[in-house]
């Protein structure tokens, strides 16, 4: 890989989460609610496939794990 094709491939990936950003904000402003500032994804790679899997990580969901850490 080079490092011209690996800066494309980060680039597609932000084009594609931004695009799902938006569609997601566009979604809420036409059940009229108010869009949110910022969403978080999470990027997972599938271990058997070439394939990556984009899940959007909900905003109601507590970082219990780092709680658990700290206590």
């Amino acid at each position: 890989m080079t490092l011209d094709t690996m800066w494309n491939n980060i680039k597609h990936l932000v084009e594609v989460v931004q695009q799902k950003d938006k569609e997601e904000q566009d979604k809420v402003r036409a059940d009229g609610g108010t869009p949110t500032e910022m969403s978080e994804y999470i990027l997972l790679k599938d271990f058997n496939k070439l394939a990556f899997r984009l899940y959007k990580k909900e905003m109601d969901m507590d970082d219990e794990g780092e709680e658990e850490d700290e206590a």
